[in-house]
């Protein structure tokens, strides 16, 4: 399904490189008004992450510290998790621009610097975010392997069981929002890479049809 979608946008952005008629008056201000939006929304949300984060890190140490000569299991997923979060953190930051470049007076630069990160945003969204869901309810096991050593059966399957079902829950509820801003990126770098197909028109320059193939990610 996934490849079908990006085939249609090939086949889509093919078209288009071929048709003259295209309306680029409509496109690049299309585009620059949406990576500033998207851009905008990045750092708020960033920063409200790193700012819940560093509590997170605040309460992972206090309880490192607070409960010594517990198993390996306990320090083991208090660090993992640690590390979860310091990883899904960098990544998210990644994706964000902090040079301002002027699209006017360097296109080309504030083209392809827009592409790397839009391709990173891509990343974080389709793979990094489900595998950090599923590695952090990894962690969460280890950490219930030592907090309830001791407790009936009943109880340990009660408590997993809650977890995963809470872990799925997230998943669902997060599919749709990251199937729309997937769907924004992924037309966003048609628009730029129309953008910058019409540059090398204006140019002269051979065309390079080799960037929409890298948006397989």
């Amino acid at each position: 399904m996934k490849n079908n979608e990006l085939d249609k946008l090939k086949n889509l952005w093919q078209s288009h490189t071929d048709n003259s008629d295209i309306d680029m008056t409509h496109i690049i201000p299309e585009a620059r008004k949406q990576l500033k939006a998207q851009h905008k929304a990045m750092l708020i949300s960033n920063i409200f992450v790193s700012i819940s984060f560093v509590a997170v890190f605040i309460v992972i140490l206090w309880v490192g510290t607070s409960f010594p000569g517990r198993s390996i299991y306990f320090y083991a997923s208090l660090g993992a998790m640690g590390l979860l979060l310091v990883s899904l953190l960098a990544g998210m930051w990644a994706g964000v621009r902090f040079r301002n470049i002027n699209s006017d007076m360097e296109p080309r630069r504030y083209i392809d610097s827009s592409i790397k990160k839009l391709k990173i945003r891509h990343f974080m969204l389709k793979y990094a975010t489900p595998g950090f869901l599923i590695l952090l309810l990894l962690v969460f096991m280890f950490y219930y392997a030592d907090l309830f050593e001791g407790e009936s059966q009943q109880f340990k399957i009660l408590a997993y069981g809650i977890t995963v079902l809470y872990f799925l829950i997230i998943t669902v509820l997060m599919r749709k929002k990251r199937s729309r801003q997937l769907k924004e990126i992924v037309r966003l770098l048609q628009y730029l890479n129309l953008w910058k197909d019409n540059l090398k028109d204006e140019q002269g320059d051979p065309a390079n049809e080799d960037t929409m193939s890298s948006m397989a990610l």
